[in-house]
């Protein structure tokens, strides 16, 4: 069977030739992508994922950074988006499955939010960045297991310590050889697979 394909104008491609860069990958509630991070400290971070909500239950994770004791995760319910970082929490409310395009940084002690464009104040955190790090997509881990995983379609995600620094940028894609699902980080250039359980699902390849 002949797979879809969409053309953006003007995009070449990002990816080695073993991969092909699709239009968003998509998890059914039990896959998830661990991600190690470059070791940072301090207290300025910066987030931004697209996504589109698929779950009508309950809390699901975006994006987790799971080794902060203090605790930081970006979360989605059907009404509202939580940004929780330490101490402080940013809750935003949305009304649709519609896809939504976050932005999302700590600077200092304060926290901010942007989704599609719209502002939300920042809050007071009381958390520091001091040990290596890993970004969990789809859904949460502590210790060893997985929890709260969510039901989405990821299109981009992107971490950095500031607009200078970045740490990851993944990507949506396949390995052409097996036609593995998974995110390629562009910065690390290395292909991240599911470390749940169940597939991932691919959209229409990106030419």
């Amino acid at each position: 069977m002949q797979r879809r394909r969409v053309m953006l104008a003007g995009k070449r491609p990002r990816l080695p030739k073993e991969y092909q860069e699709v239009a968003f990958i998509r998890n059914h509630g039990t896959e998830l992508l661990e991600i190690p991070l470059p070791t940072f400290s301090g207290t300025t971070i910066h987030y931004k994922v697209k996504y589109k909500l698929l779950s009508t239950v309950g809390q699901r994770i975006i994006i987790q950074v799971p080794e902060c004791q203090l605790g930081f995760a970006i979360s989605s319910y059907i009404t509202l988006i939580n940004y929780s970082s330490g101490a402080g929490r940013i809750k935003y409310p949305i009304t649709s499955f519609d896809e939504c395009d976050i932005d999302a940084w700590q600077s200092g002690n304060n926290l901010f939010l942007r989704v599609n464009g719209n502002s939300v104040s920042g809050q007071t955190t009381n958390l520091i960045f001091t040990q290596p790090y890993s970004l969990v997509c789809f859904g949460s881990k502590r210790v060893s297991n997985f929890g709260a995983i969510g039901e989405y379609e990821y299109v981009k995600a992107y971490m950095s310590t500031d607009e200078s620094i970045p740490l990851c940028d993944l990507i949506p894609c396949y390995r052409k050889s097996d036609n593995e699902p998974g995110m390629y980080d562009l910065l690390g250039n290395a292909f991240y697979t599911n470390t749940g359980s169940g597939a991932f699902e691919v959209g229409p390849d990106v030419i």
